[in-house]
């Protein structure tokens, strides 16, 4: 694919999708652009990930689960498993350490 395809794909069908999943959880997120997952820097056409502005997350979860226990489960029930769908990427699998997860969007502490 190329970055041209890449950027349509993603501004087309991953943002309306994902955007659409985070609006349904949190209404907060009801206006959801290239940001939400990107960063500041998107809008001047950069969308390396992980994003370093986005929470750093501890490699366990376990802080994550127990101070947003919520906004955890979304994202590990809903979140990973659509984007690893849309992506056509497995989910993380923790035995060979391959697959779509958490540290493909978040930094580590």
């Amino acid at each position: 694919m190329t970055e041209k395809q890449r950027l349509s794909f993603m501004k087309n069908y991953v943002l309306p999708v994902m955007g659409d999943l985070f609006a349904k959880h949190d209404p907060y997120y009801r206006d959801s652009t290239c940001k939400l997952c990107h960063g500041r820097r998107s809008f001047d056409g950069d969308f390396r990930m992980p994003n370093e502005s986005l929470p750093r997350l501890s490699r366990s979860l376990t802080k994550e689960r127990r101070e947003e226990p919520e906004m955890t489960r979304f994202m590990m029930q809903t979140v990973v498993p659509k984007m690893s769908e849309l992506l056509g990427i497995p989910p993380y699998d923790p035995a060979t350490g391959q697959g779509f997860g958490c540290m493909n969007c978040h930094m580590p502490e």
